[in-house]
């Protein structure tokens, strides 16, 4: 497993984002509140370790480790209730993270700084406040300590939380487009390079028919300078054998001409029927009947579009309640904070199950917190099922805009096709009209050509006539050669391209390669992150199983289920006892149980993301369902994974740890209520 336990590593991140080396167990880091939760002012110092917050309920403790929470980057503080404005701040030996909160804004930088904490002033530790909420701040409205509370259900999404799984899946299809974007270029290159050979072929063949032209014009122009040193040619006969000679040559033209203007006429024909095949299998590939199924798909392109702007105005709705749920969250966590409530005599008429008798300090109303707690799960369940809602209407949207992609893509090409069959089919038709002309015009020069010819033998000798067939052969193997010459210099640049192709397919097939590999790895990198939470969690529990001593607990794990759209963690857990071993539910976990496993589930989270990298800091709260001896090991156990613990416990149980612990209480660290 890749996933490294922190230990030491947190000193060194620390040491390297501060600048300077920690010296474990001798630093000092200062924590400084004003006015946050049920606090008037509070200073405490910590040291790398474990520092107990020892002191009885209602004694700001919560308010405390929720006012470290703001510091670090989290959401859990806020301010007193008849404060305006207050502050925490977190102070290095060489710097300083600071936060402000104001009564008309949510949370913004402190006002002034000195110089020398001019370094660190103005900004948290972290600035993922879901990742400090969630891993760094196990106090009892901990996510993962819910997720346990629910059930289970949500634990991967927990878990899971700071890896963001649609921008991956986004880059899956970014990177598969572009796999095929590569591998319709090599397909395209393949095509020319299948024609490589056949040009070898031409080329060789045109270059032996060069050196038989070669050879045939030296020869005749041997024989024509033998012929023309005995010739005895008069006036009329050179008149007529120079006419023969232009008709010839006018009469080859017009072969060139009209050879050009076929194959121009060829290869408009060939690409139309290209075309026409590619709508075939456009058609074929998206169930299009025929090219006037065009009309069809700006049909469907307006009905996406009008759905898309549905899916829209739904997730803005969405998106506000969670926004509002959010808000109710918060708010409904602060009546539980015991520090923003007093805890009344319940008489022993009072049914005892409804909970503990709150009153606020604001307002004076009272409630029971267990009807509080049912309110805050009840939220959370439904900011859960919003937040789903929300999830699968974005992915409805993207669904959609790839189709409008593929169809606008569709639409496009259709109209690019349908503009360049049009041109073709003009081309073609100033084609032939241009064929027929110059075949007209062939057949007279032939017909001229023939009449010369005649002139020509009633009027020379034999000794002419060789002469004059022989002029007349020099002339037509000098065109061919000319014509040779074209071909194989064409050829020749055909053979330059394709070598550049092969050049090209070579570094795209390289890209290619690459691509799938980054496709597999992206592929590949959800599962993985998801089996390595899966792995160091149940490491993580079995070792606090072992540690902590739970006799009828034989094992707690997590499995991977697979289901339609993503993957569900679900939680498993076997007993115990008389030599007996069977499956149990989270529903019959103790109460111990539970706080216990919520905490294992946070820690993972810390351990598996890394956490404590930037935040070397773990805060525990509300663990009084854990008997004391067992608190020491957990707490032991959690060191081992960060630089800085701090644990909020009552006065019996922070009793529990021996006197080279370091315990405050409230008067210690001058918190004023």
């Amino acid at each position: 497993m890749d996933v490294e336990p922190p230990g030491d590593s947190i000193l060194h991140a620390v040491e390297a984002s501060l600048g300077t080396p920690i010296d474990d167990g001798t630093v000092t880091t200062s924590i400084e509140v004003e006015r946050i939760g049920g606090i008037e002012r509070a200073e405490l110092s910590v040291l790398p370790g474990i520092t107990i917050l020892a002191g009885e309920n209602a004694t700001n403790r919560t308010s405390l480790l929720r006012a470290i929470n703001g510091v670090l980057g989290g959401t859990m503080a806020s301010l007193r209730s008849d404060a305006g404005r207050g502050e925490a701040r977190l102070v290095f030996h060489n710097g300083t993270h600071a936060v402000s909160f104001d009564r008309r804004f949510e949370r913004v930088a402190p006002a002034e700084a000195t110089q020398d904490d001019a370094r660190h002033v103005g900004n948290p530790m972290s600035e993922d406040p879901e990742t400090v909420d969630s891993f760094v701040s196990i106090l009892e409205t901990n996510p993962a300590r819910r997720v346990i509370d629910r059930g289970g259900n949500g634990l991967r999404d927990v878990l899971l939380g700071p890896v963001d799984t649609e921008a991956i899946e986004r880059q899956i299809v970014s990177t598969r487009r572009r796999r095929d974007e590569l591998t319709e270029r090599i397909e395209e290159i393949d095509g020319r390079l299948a024609d490589e050979h056949v040009l070898r072929e031409r080329h060789g063949a045109v270059k032996a028919r060069q050196s038989e032209v070669n050879a045939d014009i030296a020869t005749l122009e041997d024989q024509i300078d033998q012929l023309d040193a005995t010739k005895t040619t008069g006036p009329e006969t050179q008149r007529l054998l120079e006419d023969l000679d232009n008709h010839r040559t006018r009469l080859r033209t017009l072969n060139d001409d009209v050879e050009l203007k076929q194959s121009e006429l060829d290869a408009l024909t060939a690409e139309a029927e290209a075309i026409e095949e590619r709508r075939a299998e456009i058609r074929a590939a998206h169930d299009i009947d025929t090219a006037e199924n065009a009309c069809s798909i700006d049909d469907r392109i307006d009905e996406l579009r009008r759905k898309r702007r549905t899916i829209d105005d739904r997730q803005n709705g969405a998106k506000a309640i969670v926004e509002e749920l959010v808000q109710l969250i918060s708010l409904t966590e602060r009546l539980l904070d015991d520090s923003a409530f007093a805890t009344v005599h319940v008489a022993d008429d009072i049914d005892h199950n409804a909970g503990t008798s709150l009153t606020c300090w604001t307002c004076g109303s009272e409630t029971r917190s267990a009807a509080v707690e049912k309110r805050l799960n009840d939220l959370r369940d439904r900011l859960n099922e919003q937040r789903t809602i929300l999830r699968e209407l974005e992915n409805e949207y993207q669904a959609i805009d790839d189709e409008l992609a593929t169809l606008d893509s569709i639409r496009e090409t259709y109209q690019e096709q349908s503009a360049r069959l049009e041109l073709i089919q003009e081309e073609q038709q100033t084609l032939v009209d241009d064929l027929e002309e110059l075949r007209h015009e062939r057949s007279a020069e032939q017909a001229r050509v023939a009449d010369l010819e005649a002139d020509v033998a009633s009027v020379t000798e034999a000794h002419e006539s060789t002469l004059v067939e022989s002029k007349s052969r020099l002339s037509d193997l000098r065109h061919e050669r000319g014509r040779l010459d074209e071909q194989r210099a064409s050829i020749s640049t055909e053979l330059d391209e394709l070598e550049a192709l092969a050049e090209e397919r070579s570094t795209l097939v390289e890209k290619r390669s690459t691509t799938r590999s980054e496709l597999e790895n992206l592929r590949k990198r959800i599962s993985t992150i998801e089996r390595q939470t899966i792995e160091r969690f149940n490491e993580t529990m079995a070792a606090v199983v072992s540690q902590l001593n739970y006799q009828n607990i034989g094992r707690v794990w997590i499995t991977r289920l697979e289901e339609r759209t993503q993957t569900r963690f679900e939680l498993q857990i076997a007993r115990e006892e008389n030599g007996t071993t069977w499956a149990d539910t989270i529903d019959h976990l103790s109460e111990s149980e539970r706080t216990v496993v919520g905490i294992v589930v946070a820690i993972t989270g810390y351990i598996v993301h890394k956490v404590g990298e930037s935040v070397p800091f773990l805060l525990l709260d509300s663990v009084e369902a854990i008997d004391a001896d067992r608190l020491v090991s957990l707490t032991e156990l959690l060191l081992d994974h960060t630089t800085f613990l701090l644990v909020a416990l009552l006065p019996e149980d922070a009793a529990a740890f021996a006197d080279d612990y370091v315990v405050l209480t409230p008067e210690q660290w001058q918190a004023i209520g």
